[in-house]
């Protein structure tokens, strides 16, 4: 058994060379400071915090739910499980008590031994909450502690070192996908990953970090909150509401306090474009001081880095100071990110004989580096059907081996099917689809959310990230694909509009440009569409969509939804059989036009007068592969002629196709009626 210095240590050393100096800063919605705290303070209350809690029974080894809504509250009680001894267990409380459910399936899984929480949550809880009621005696309230009770010593007397092995905290996962599973980070997990954090972004004790990240996830938890004590720098912390309902005050806060290191999902830098420069303060906005702007827990968009750089350059942004990185819980947070100048930082997808099976035949698109990883840490990608490891360039796997990759997950018996041994040594699988070049790790999706469709693979977020770029009325990071069962190649698009846009989107011809756009950008075509009201979605508490749920009020009709799309059903391709006869025996390109017209109509329901023959193809109007085919197999056999699909090319205007049939079936029957035929 090996012993690692703890949070707590990191604590002591920044009170001992700088006891005075600002620890956290609390803002209101203002951006004005509400509280902040020394580090000398810091310490002082988390000492007394764990003490008091020592006297209500609380001893090393015990697991501590924290409920908490306040910054400061949950600092102070986290940092005194870690005084104590205990293992933390953050759990994200929200405002309304109705939204709490999530908090029943966690408490029969944690186990827990206490939890420490304020007399307001406590008693909101208690009331929506069967579970807390029956462990009421084991609820410490920390809101109201008589100091004068508690036993204090001034002395600053550091605790012993933390065994390797020691679990910290468990940090539940948000559970898009499934439900919540709760990854246990040991004492060696996270002060590795705070390292490789400093090292990678350059964090001291000089560095400012501001955020609106939640706490109770890892990239807040972790990779702000932990770190800056690690770090000994200045932290400022905004209420991540206060963000969502004001973007500019993230930029704001950055520019006010000059902070040199913040950031977010790709979403956030996503919000951040939707802010007019004439808002209240952007003319003073000064970003020159932001050294280090990180960029993950979720897809990269290359085109959100371009246009966020771009549009803020103007206001002292270096784009230099964007850093993509990738991270997942069961690494503790941080996997790779390091810059390096041997790659570009985003390249062009293309498909090759190379590349394995599984991702042959996915959509082409940028992908964005998310840098190298740590020394410590190795990256393998694996193939999905041979389980080997692949070359440069081969997507597959990713799987992470390294100190600060978790163990496995609380309550769940048989970790062994989430590891790979290479070599001798563990490898996690993430469940996340990539590759590695030069180093460095591009990320592609979740292998959960490929959707298959005739055989081709497709990732939701290059649908979502295209029609996003294409229509400004979709409310970004509101974006759902799934089949609508997996024996059939249909597919649904739940998507939500931006609360501005939505009378633009009902009132105009937007829905069917939409489809059609489907059709021509990736070549198959949705059975629905449904165009919801914004964050209508049910999410998660780190505020990614939840696929299940989602999913599930999809099917029972539960959702919010504005308008519909629907791909036109038809009974085969059945046309006035009149109008084939006289095709056949007059053979006029005016009735040639109206049949494949009215085709185009009952398979796409695009009206005749919105069609520019000379202009449109099939795949324009938005008929895919598979459609198209069905259409020519369709004619050939209604007029006994032979389109060849590899003549009739399907970016061949409509008019063009319309002479080429023509030709065919004077061919066909200009015989039969002896009449003399040029061509």
């Amino acid at each position: 058994m090996s012993n690692t210095e703890s949070i707590i240590q990191r604590l002591y050393s920044s009170v001992r060379k700088s006891p005075y100096k600002t620890s956290f800063i609390k803002l209101n919605s203002l951006n004005d400071v509400e509280e902040k705290i020394s580090y000398e303070d810091l310490l002082k209350n988390v000492e007394i915090l764990s003490k008091y809690i020592n006297c209500k029974g609380v001893k090393r080894g015990d697991r501590l739910g924290l409920m908490y809504t306040d910054y400061f509250e949950f600092i102070i009680a986290f940092l005194a499980c870690q005084y104590c001894g205990g293992t933390a267990v953050p759990i994200y409380v929200a405002k309304s008590a109705k939204k709490n459910e999530h908090i029943i399936n966690l408490l029969s899984n944690a186990k827990l031994t206490f939890i420490l929480s304020t007399s307001e949550i406590a008693s909101q809880l208690i009331d929506v909450c069967q579970e807390l009621v029956e462990m009421s005696e084991r609820v410490i309230c920390t809101d109201n502690i008589d100091v004068k009770s508690v036993f204090f010593s001034s002395s600053l007397i550091e605790s012993a070192l933390v065994p390797d092995e020691h679990p910290v905290f468990i940090q539940y996962t948000s559970g898009s996908t499934g439900d919540p599973k709760g990854v246990i980070i040991s004492n060696e997990n996270l002060m590795h990953n705070l390292r490789n954090i400093s090292e990678t972004f350059f964090v001291n004790d000089e560095s400012i970090i501001f955020s609106w990240l939640p706490f109770y996830h890892d990239m807040g938890l972790v990779g702000v909150i932990l770190e800056s004590i690690y770090a000994g720098s200045t932290c400022i912390l905004l209420d991540p509401v206060h963000f969502l309902q004001t973007p500019s005050r993230w930029l704001l806060g950055i520019s006010k306090f000059k902070a040199t290191h913040s950031g977010g999902p790709n979403f956030a830098y996503d919000m951040c474009l939707e802010i007019e420069q004439e808002s209240i303060g952007m003319s003073n906005l000064d970003l020159s001081s932001w050294k280090v702007a990180f960029i993950g827990a979720d897809f990269v968009n290359s085109s959100t880095i371009r246009r966020f750089s771009r549009k803020f350059e103007t206001f002292g942004f270096n784009k230099n100071s964007i850093f993509p990185c990738y991270g997942l819980a069961e690494a503790t947070l941080l996997v790779s990110g390091m810059k390096s100048l041997k790659c570009s930082p985003t390249i062009l997808f293309e498909h090759n004989n190379k590349r394995d099976a599984y991702a042959n035949n996915m959509s082409q698109g940028e992908v964005v580096s998310l840098g190298r990883c740590h020394k410590d840490l190795d990256i393998k990608i694996i193939s999905l059907d041979r389980d080997q490891v692949c070359g440069d360039s081969e997507e597959g796997e990713i799987c992470v081996y390294g100190p600060n990759i978790f163990s496995g997950y609380f309550g769940l018996d048989n970790n062994s099917k989430m590891f790979l041994n290479i070599d001798g040594l563990k490898y996690f699988k993430t469940g996340d689809l990539g590759f590695v070049l030069q180093k460095e790790l591009y990320f592609l999706g979740r292998i959960k959310d490929v959707v298959v469709i005739r055989g081709r693979n497709f990732f939701p977020v290059d649908f979502e990230t295209k029609l996003t770029d294409k229509y400004d009325f979709i409310f970004k990071g509101g974006f759902l694909m799934f089949k609508e069962t997996d024996l059939c190649d249909d597919f649904i698009l739940l998507i939500e509009i931006k609360r501005t846009k939505i009378n633009v989107v009902v009132s105009e011809r937007w829905i069917d440009d939409l489809s059609r756009y489907i059709g021509i950008a990736f070549d198959v075509q949705p059975l629905k569409i449904l165009f919801l009201s914004p964050r209508s979605l049910p999410r998660t508490s780190s505020g990614k969509i939840n696929r299940k749920i989602s999913k599930h009020s999809y099917f029972t009709g539960s959702l919010k939804v504005i308008d519909v799309y629907e791909r036109q059903s038809y009974d085969g391709f059945v046309i006035d059989y009149d109008l084939i006869l006289r095709i056949k025996n007059q053979c006029k390109y005016e009735d040639i036009k109206l049949y494949i017209f009215t085709l185009l109509n009952k398979i796409t329901g695009i009206i005749f007068d919105e069609i520019d023959e000379d202009n449109d193809s099939f795949r324009t109007l938005g008929v895919d592969s598979l459609r198209f085919t069905e259409v020519i197999n369709y004619i050939n056999k209604e007029f006994e002629i032979h389109l060849r699909l590899d003549l009739v090319r399907k970016n061949s205007s409509i008019g063009d196709f319309l002479i080429y049939m023509e030709n065919l079936i004077w061919v066909r029957y200009g015989f039969v009626s002896n009449n003399e035929i040029i061509l």
